[in-house]
């Protein structure tokens, strides 16, 4: 549990830092609030349907062409005709590359909390697991008006296993990916 916890303080850690650093170098509508729904699916051949989840993320730009974005989203599953409902909470840190003003690629690291809530009248206990994952993944902004754009973005997750020991993809295998719609508002 204190190894969750380190993990929890160093991401805080590394928003405060992108928070200041983007504060010191802020252009003009350098600060966006997204919010988003979008459709994940496993990569196992017996993942079944795509899920729909909703999110929400805070994009600041770092340079002209480097913005850093934190975010949260959520998404639940029901299995075995809802008597298992499982939740997961993954919060996100991403660095996305901006060679473009509306194209965005890059990648980051996520803290997945994934909760496996039970019936009561079944005789198995619920449980709470938190794993680490890398992304990798871009998007588009699409201007709707001066102050609001269309985002659509889609990520590879690969999930770490049970450590804590992040660690880059070394083959193109991940466990799910993700695609999402969002409505950046700029201030």
């Amino acid at each position: 549990m204190t190894t969750h916890r380190f993990v929890t303080q160093q991401f805080v850690a590394m928003l405060l830092l992108a928070a200041v650093a983007t504060m010191s170098a802020r252009p003009v509508h350098a600060i966006e609030l997204i919010p988003s729904a979008g459709v994940t699916k496993s990569t196992d051949d017996n993942g079944g349907d795509a899920k729909a989840f909703g999110g929400l993320a805070l994009r600041a730009s770092l340079l002209p062409f480097l913005k850093a974005e934190g975010g949260i989203a959520y998404r639940q599953d029901s299995f075995a005709d809802g008597d298992l409902k499982v939740r997961q909470w993954p919060v996100t840190a991403s660095v996305w590359a901006t060679p473009l003003p509306f194209f965005y690629a890059g990648g980051g690291l996520g803290w997945y909390r994934t909760t496996y809530d039970f019936d009561s009248s079944l005789p198995i206990k619920d449980s709470t697991k938190m794993q680490m994952g890398v992304h990798l993944g871009g998007g588009v902004e699409m201007p709707l008006a001066p102050k609001l754009n269309l985002d659509v973005n889609g990520r590879y997750v690969f999930m770490q296993g049970d450590n804590d020991n992040v660690q880059l993809p070394t083959s193109f295998d991940p466990d799910f990916w993700n695609v999402a719609v969002g409505l950046g508002i700029n201030f």
